[in-house]
């Protein structure tokens, strides 16, 4: 989830460069990252992802104080990466080849996607439609079925959807062409919404053009995370610590660039640091967290996005982190590699035990939660919030 959308009443839904703040570039940055930082630290050693991740059959008891094991309906086998929360009795999960879910406050049921492709993002708009991005270059309605599955809606591109987020009536989402498409427009960012044409809504693709496209080989750089912060500005994050913003100003005269007229510009920001961010999360403008490859975390508390950086917060672990929620400023979870489960109330993170042997702990895509009630997904893995008492047990 990568973590990905809006909710006024929680909040809305990643790694970074020092990376200079001209509008659009595909580019690495050469500016050096902030290697002494209170990061994680430098983690050389790959996380485990032994084919034991998400077996519980090692006796290892199903609870702890935090967490106990769910097993979803058809889970074996299934990656769950993405989830989205709109109560205790509405929540919504997507994995690997269209696995979907919904739980109902009683019970977990299966849900039809009609398509066999990993389902990288989930969130819901103000309408209640719940929206799911996925690796086969369609948008879902998850909860709005056609013909007995979930609505496909056809993006007509090449991509790999990874991260999406709802302002209004607009869904935007992140990710990157594959490098097999014929499509000339090489793209990371879409909108779907209201057509400039004037037709039905469909997805467009509405990012600045990639420098060096017309090169072999060359595409965008891949985007894991966006955030709606409005139908106009949205921040996104990606591969090599890239951060962005939608530039609001007013455009130069010439009209400026991009492979539509529907075209955003953006503005590259300093994220003090070169690692992949994987998620970003959202409360307001000056409220923004990411988290990504190393125990990376980075939160912009405000200012100008063509000078100023986001800070640095220490991190209390070294493996990955790949998702992101926050019910409040002062509660936000994010979960990641081998079982990393960490949480911030407002002063500092410290991380969760999770009820898994050591050397079964798996890879966590995704968490949301609402108030205390918090649900993480992962490969062939699903925890809930315990909520026993020591005198339940």
């Amino acid at each position: 989830m990568k973590a990905l959308g809006s909710s006024k009443g929680a909040a809305s839904i990643v790694l970074l460069a020092m990376a200079s703040t001209n509008l659009w570039t595909a580019c690495s940055s050469s500016d050096p990252a902030a290697q002494s930082s209170p990061d994680g630290g430098v983690d050389a050693a790959a996380p485990s992802d032994a084919g034991t991740e998400g077996d519980a059959t090692d006796g290892t008891p199903s609870c702890n104080e935090s967490f106990c094991r769910l097993a979803l309906p058809d889970m074996s086998g299934v990656a769950i990466n993405a989830s989205w929360a709109i109560s205790a009795s509405d929540v919504w999960v997507g994995g690997s080849g269209g696995y979907a879910a919904h739980f109902d406050g009683k019970n977990w049921t299966r849900i039809a996607t009609g398509t066999n492709a990993a389902i990288f993002g989930i969130t819901a708009g103000a309408d209640g439609t719940v929206w799911g991005a996925n690796g086969g270059y369609t948008l879902l309605k998850l909860n709005r079925p056609a013909n007995g599955v979930s609505e496909n809606i056809n993006a007509q591109t090449n991509a790999i959807f990874d991260g999406i987020s709802v302002a209004g009536s607009e869904v935007f989402i992140a990710g990157a062409t594959t490098g097999y498409t014929s499509d000339p427009i090489l793209t990371n960012i879409w909108r779907y919404g209201t057509n400039p044409d004037g037709g039905a809504p469909s997805v467009i693709p509405i990012s600045p053009p990639c420098p060096g496209r017309d090169e072999p080989g060359d595409r965008c750089v891949r985007l894991h995370g966006v955030w709606a912060e409005s139908a106009k500005r949205q921040w996104f994050v990606g591969e090599g610590g890239k951060a962005y913003v939608t530039d609001t100003s007013p455009p130069p005269a010439d009209g400026g660039d991009g492979p539509s007229s529907v075209a955003i510009r953006l503005i590259e920001m300093n994220s003090s640091s070169l690692r992949n961010l994987h998620a970003i999360w959202g409360f307001a403008a000056d409220d923004i967290w990411a988290v990504g490859a190393q125990g990376v975390i980075r939160h912009w508390t405000g200012g100008n996005p063509k000078t100023d950086a986001w800070q640095i917060v220490p991190s209390p672990v070294t493996h990955d982190l790949r998702s992101l929620w926050g019910s409040r400023p002062d509660d936000i979870w994010a979960v990641g590699d081998d079982g990393t489960v960490i949480h911030w109330d407002g002063t500092s993170w410290t991380q969760r035990e999770v009820p898994y042997a050591a050397d079964r702990r798996p890879r966590f895509h995704t968490v949301t939660a609402v108030g205390d009630e918090v649900w993480i997904g992962g490969v062939n893995a699903f925890l809930r919030s315990n909520h026993t008492t020591e005198a339940d047990r």
